[in-house]
C-alpha cells in the first residue's frame, strides 16, 4: 500500500519461450530468449526504492518472493543473453545463447535479493516476504531402493538464503 493507493506492477508476467511475430495475423514461435524481465525487475526496483524513501511508510509487503527470486534470475540471465547480442539483437558470430544460470552464476542474483532486504533494514522498514509453499522430499526406501519421496510437509519455496538475513520465518 502507499499512501492510499495500492502499488502493483504489471502482471501477468510476459510468456516465457515466445515471440510474436507476423502483422495483421499473429504467429508465435518458440524462442529460448528471456524477454521482459529485466525491465520488469528494474520497474520493480524503482517502485521499491520510492516506498523506503517514503517516510509515511513503515512496512513494505512482497507478495510473492518467490516470484520476486524468478524474476531476478531471469533478469540476470537477460542481462547475459543480451551482452551476446549485436546491437540488432542477433546473436554474434561464434556466441551461443545460454538458456539458464551456471550455479556460479547465481551470485549476481543473490547479492541483488540481499540488498533489498538489507536496504529495508537501513531505511528501518519492515519488510514482509510471503512465499509460495512446497512440498517437502526426502530419500525414502522403497523395494529396496532409496527414491525421493513427498515427506508430507511443507517447505518455503523460493530463495534459499532468506532464512539467514530475516528476524523472523513464520
Amino acid at each position: 500500500m502507499y499512501g492510499n493507493r495500492k502499488l502493483q506492477l504489471s502482471y501477468p508476467l510476459p510468456i516465457q519461450g515466445i515471440t510474436e511475430s507476423g502483422g495483421d495475423a499473429l504467429t508465435l514461435r518458440p524462442t529460448k530468449l528471456v524477454m521482459g524481465m529485466k525491465e520488469l525487475y528494474y520497474k520493480f526496483l524503482a517502485h521499491y526504492l520510492l516506498l523506503l524513501k517514503d517516510p509515511e511508510i513503515g512496512s513494505i509487503m512482497v507478495d510473492t518472493t518467490t516470484i520476486l527470486w524468478s524474476l531476478c534470475s531471469d533478469a540476470y540471465l537477460q542481462e547475459l543473453q543480451e551482452a551476446k547480442m549485436d546491437d540488432h539483437g542477433n546473436l554474434r558470430p561464434g556466441e551461443k545463447l545460454r538458456t539458464q544460470l551456471q550455479e556460479i552464476e547465481y551470485r549476481e542474483p543473490n547479492s541483488r535479493m540481499n540488498s533489498l532486504i538489507m536496504q529495508a533494514k537501513a531505511y528501518k522498514k519492515d519488510l514482509i516476504l510471503i512465499h509460495h509453499a512446497d512440498d517437502e522430499y526426502a530419500n525414502t526406501l522403497v523395494n529396496g531402493q532409496y527414491v525421493k519421496a513427498p515427506t508430507g510437509k511443507r517447505i518455503r519455496k523460493g530463495w534459499r538464503p532468506l532464512v539467514y538475513l530475516v528476524d523472523m520465518v513464520i
